[in-house]
């Protein structure tokens, strides 16, 4: 090789270097989107009021220490263990019960969960139940399982509805009559009166759901066109309206997509794609 291919190789090297160094520049987009006429419109910004979980806290005292659950009570303190070899697995809050699911690690699921009453100590129930994962729901409980989701009545343990699913739970947001679940492929839709599972739409962001008017609106990333979008769902979960926003960029490991409706008719899209190293 000579000095001057030499030089030249050493100098793309040294680029390479840069550029692996340095965070690729993001592509940020913020569009508000008219749903009934499909418009779209670019904006400087806005509040970006994502879709937000349902948390609560559990008590302050009620605590989790030495493989139990402790509960100080006017009486005195209770305390509800698991065995050795178990483990605490996850753990969902209502007004009235804390619910524990106990698994071990081993398997990543629970064997069983049970739900001590906030105000006596007492244990409400206990069940034999195979869950991955849990959330908050209002006076119930969402588990997730190897083939559907489960919601339970927080008080009782009792099974209020169920669907088929097999992927990983990533977000439950109540919105106005609505619980919103995303799951890694789906999204979900529950009503929060009756606890029931309305429609199930496949969906391929893990961009909260929002209600703006009488629609469900969703993200979509189509990973192969390089472009993504909103989806317009009614009531029964038909498909209203498909509109595309924008490009990706193509190759990234970076995906966010926040939707923050604006009022019945429009919604605010906030998207960001990269590359982060």
């Amino acid at each position: 090789m000579g000095k001057r291919a030499l030089q030249a190789t050493r100098a793309l090297r040294w680029l390479a270097l840069v550029a692996l160094a340095a965070p690729a520049t993001a592509i940020a987009q913020a569009r508000v989107v008219d749903l009934t006429r499909g418009a779209i419109a670019p904006t400087a910004g806005f509040a970006a009021n994502d879709c937000h979980p349902i948390s609560r806290l559990a008590p302050a005292h009620v605590s989790l220490r030495d493989r139990a659950v402790l509960v100080r009570t006017a009486s005195g303190q209770r305390r509800h263990s698991w065995a050795v070899g178990d483990e605490f697995m996850w753990i969902a809050t209502t007004r009235s019960v804390v619910v524990i699911g106990i698994g071990t690690s081993a398997s990543h699921e629970t064997r069983y969960a049970f739900a001590i009453d906030v105000a006596s100590g007492e244990r409400r129930w206990r069940r034999e139940l195979r869950t991955r994962a849990a959330a908050n729901l209002r006076g119930a409980i969402l588990v997730e399982t190897e083939d559907a989701l489960v919601i339970l009545d927080a008080a009782t343990g009792v099974e209020r509805s169920r669907t088929s699913s097999t992927s990983n739970l990533v977000r439950v947001c109540r919105e106005q009559n609505h619980y919103l679940i995303k799951t890694t492929s789906h999204l979900h839709v529950v009503d929060a009166a009756s606890l029931s599972f309305r429609w199930s739409r496949p969906s391929s962001s893990g961009t909260g759901p929002r209600v703006v008017g009488p629609w469900v609106v969703d993200a979509w990333v189509d990973r192969q066109r390089d472009r993504f979008g909103v989806v317009v769902y009614d009531q029964q979960g038909r498909v209203s309206r498909t509109i595309d926003v924008g490009k990706t960029g193509g190759w990234y490991d970076i995906e966010r997509v926040v939707l923050a409706p604006i009022d019945n008719n429009r919604i605010g899209v906030n998207a960001t794609f990269g590359v982060e190293f």
